[in-house]
């Protein structure tokens, strides 16, 4: 259970740490971000410019909390939230048929999509799992290959999700086989 509850904690550092970091790296890329968050108009603009304020302070905090062994059971408690919260947020957009640019990750052109409902599932699952199983995790890890090979499975994980847009976009079938099986149908 041990290394469960690592690989975890690994992932979503990870996860949380490139989503901050690529929010934060220049006034640009931290107004573009702003900008996406007010263009799925979930909020009023003004509560959007504290949302998008908020996103990058809990998304540090996770960070933070998450990499203390006495915080953890917090970081997974923060993160879940979070990710709940931009699940929320990502259906109502998407319900009131705004598509914006997600820029979760930085400077993506990929419109807001149901896959971005999967990856925060995801995430949250894993979230979730992280707090269960730190809860009621007895056995330390001690075993250094154990350890290793939870960090290396949490890093390529990590990577997966944040290039998550770019692993849907090679899966899809090109555009003009997209509209040849609509015209089928």
């Amino acid at each position: 259970m041990a290394y469960l509850v690592i690989a975890c904690q690994a992932m979503l550092i990870g996860v949380f740490a490139a989503s901050t970091i690529t929010k934060v790296r220049s006034r640009r890329a931290y107004a573009d971000f702003r900008r996406s968050v007010e263009a799925f108009r979930v909020l009023p603009p003004t509560w959007s410019r504290m949302a998008a304020r908020a996103t990058v302070t809990g998304e540090a905090a996770v960070v933070l909390l998450l990499a203390l062994p006495l915080t953890a059971p917090i970081g997974f408690a923060l993160a879940a939230g979070l990710l709940c919260a931009f699940t929320v947020a990502i259906v109502l957009a998407l319900r009131g048929g705004r598509t914006a640019p997600c820029r979760c990750f930085g400077a993506s052109a990929e419109p807001l999509s149901r896959t971005h409902l999967i990856r925060n599932l995801l995430l949250l699952t894993l979230s979730l799992t992280g707090l269960a199983t730190g809860a009621i995790r007895t056995d330390p890890a001690r075993d250094p290959a154990g350890l290793t090979l939870s960090l290396a499975v949490a890093a390529v994980a990590a990577l997966f999700v944040v290039r998550f847009d770019d692993v849907v976009a090679l899966l899809k079938p090109p555009a003009s086989d997209r509209h040849h099986a609509a015209r089928r149908r």
